[in-house]
């Protein structure tokens, strides 16, 4: 009699570990490619915002801003643009980063369904992506590494560097810069559905 207690004892430790990891597996979100994608296009639509906010930050007004980017606009994304104008200069932006990812984290919550902590894993992503478009900027402007490593000093970790390393060594154009630092980061949490 014993020995059975023991063993449904041990059965049921065994069954209920299995229940708590499977729990932080939900917390540690898997994305689907349908994730995924909705994050992409977010991430797209936080560097779209993210240039117009820039804008609205050196005081360009909102007309010089439409005039600008609406002349290479087609008439299908016309409407779409002049909505993500209006809304980010009636927005506060304080800093080009912090604006950024609010921006990612909303257009995660409304059009990918996703909320914290879910988004906490690709908001990270995105900001490796950001590192990426910024050491490219660096390195256009023929910048050695050490500025770049310099400038992305206040963050923890080997990343900042690495992100670098690769977009001056490899990066042939900025759109590179950004997604290949986005895709490999998501890449070991994203599952074929």
């Amino acid at each position: 009699m014993k020995i059975k207690i023991i063993a449904v004892s041990l059965f049921l430790s065994l069954l209920l570990a299995g229940c708590s990891s499977s729990e932080k597996r939900k917390v540690d979100k898997i994305f689907t490619t349908k994730d995924y994608a909705a994050l992409t296009y977010c991430m797209g639509l936080s560097y779209s915002a993210r240039g117009i906010a820039a804008h609205k930050l050196k005081g360009t007004s909102i007309d010089d801003v439409r005039k600008t980017i609406l002349k290479d606009a087609s008439t299908k994304s016309r409407n779409f643009a002049l909505k993500l104008i209006e809304r980010v200069y009636k927005e506060e932006v304080k800093s080009l980063w912090e604006y950024s990812v609010g921006f990612f984290k909303g257009c995660s919550n409304n059009v990918a369904k996703l909320y914290e902590p879910h988004t906490k894993y690709a908001t990270y992503c995105l900001m490796n992506s950001f590192i990426g478009d910024t050491a490219y900027s660096f390195k256009v402007k023929e910048h050695d590494k050490e500025k770049a490593y310099k400038y992305f000093e206040k963050f923890r970790g080997q990343t900042p560097r690495t992100i670098i390393d690769n977009v001056y060594d490899k990066a042939e154009d900025r759109r590179s810069a950004r997604l290949k630092p986005w895709r490999g980061c998501m890449a070991s949490r994203v599952i074929k559905d």
